[in-house]
């Protein structure tokens, strides 16, 4: 699964590729991918052109001239793949962004549960990204994070995963910090110490930027 790093790295790359070029087309063979359906993603962004990219935890989102935006999640094995169009189709491309200057934006995905969807302008996306927690490395300080572990009884991991309590870390990354802060994935959130929650608080930061 693709974590923020990495998620971030796809934005930055996107964003040298692709802003600027205009949208020409959008076809899929997994309509279920698209959302709210094909046909209404394909009347929003033809002929629209690519301003900007961001990415809010692992929600990556694409700017257009005309006020839509493209919210694109990968989930479990999403990819994007920059391609010059007539190159043979990659494996499990399911989603195909036709662009000007002879390019295509491909969404590769084995199981078919990343999706992109159509937004219809910022404040809309601003509802969506309500649903984010603070995210490490910005806007999550230690005192959050104490606050957010000792209001909840959960274990440990499961609580670092929950997307609505802090945005961005998986399964591989809250292993590796748990692991590096020496705290066993399965105690309770409010069961640790404050040594302890510093501890992996300088974990979690450490591992994302090793990432």
């Amino acid at each position: 699964m693709p974590e923020l790093p990495e998620v971030e790295t796809i934005k930055k790359d996107l964003s040298k590729l692709i802003v600027g070029k205009k949208i020409l087309d959008i076809t899929t063979d997994s309509p279920k991918q698209v959302q709210p359906s094909l046909g209404a993603v394909k009347k929003a962004v033809i002929g629209a052109t690519i301003k900007k990219i961001e990415r809010r935890a692992k929600l990556l989102q694409i700017f257009l001239s005309n006020g839509r935006i493209l919210a694109i999640h990968l989930k479990l094995t999403g990819r994007l793949l920059v391609r010059k169009k007539g190159t043979p189709q990659d494996n499990w491309q399911h989603v195909t962004l036709a662009l000007s200057g002879n390019k295509e934006l491909r969404f590769a995905d084995l199981r078919k549960f990343g999706w992109v969807r159509l937004v219809r302008n910022e404040k809309e996306l601003g509802k969506m990204l309500t649903e984010f927690g603070p995210e490490p490395l910005d806007d999550l300080n230690l005192k959050e994070f104490q606050s957010i572990l000792s209001s909840s009884s959960r274990p440990i991991k499961i609580l670092l995963m929950d997307q609505k309590k802090i945005a961005g870390i998986g399964n591989i990354y809250a292993s590796d910090a748990l692991f590096l802060a020496k705290i066993n994935p399965e105690r309770k959130a409010d069961g640790l110490n404050k040594k302890e929650i510093k501890r992996l608080f300088e974990a979690i930061e450490k591992v994302l930027k090793a990432g």
